[in-house]
């Protein structure tokens, strides 16, 4: 999150949706984040939109979380080494495991 917080130039509107579950208290470490929301226990077909609709997306190694970014049109900042591979452009930056962009490819 503050590696794609640092690279995106719009600093001013940015607003962070954390789709999990379970409760806030879980996430204290994102408390620090300004602008943000949580949206937990949401529904599985709100959460799939919310993430295609995403200007950026922050992806796991989940196919949930995958699926969703082959459908957005956005930034996707996604981990590398997932074992679905991802397209080759500019629109997905992949991650190292410390949350460094791989080879500074942004």
């Amino acid at each position: 999150l503050e590696t794609a917080l640092d690279t995106l130039k719009d600093k001013k509107n940015i607003h962070i949706y954390l789709f999990s579950q379970g409760k806030k208290e879980d996430y204290s470490e994102f408390l620090k984040f300004n602008n943000l929301h949580f949206c937990l226990d949401m529904g599985a077909k709100e959460s799939f939109l919310h993430m295609v609709y995403a200007d950026a997306l922050i992806t796991s190694k989940s196919s949930f979380s995958y699926k969703p970014a082959l459908l957005n049109r956005g930034i996707k900042f996604v981990p590398k080494d997932f074992w679905h591979g991802y397209p080759q452009n500019s629109d997905w930056i992949q991650l190292e495991e410390d949350g460094t962009i791989k080879n500074n490819a942004f």
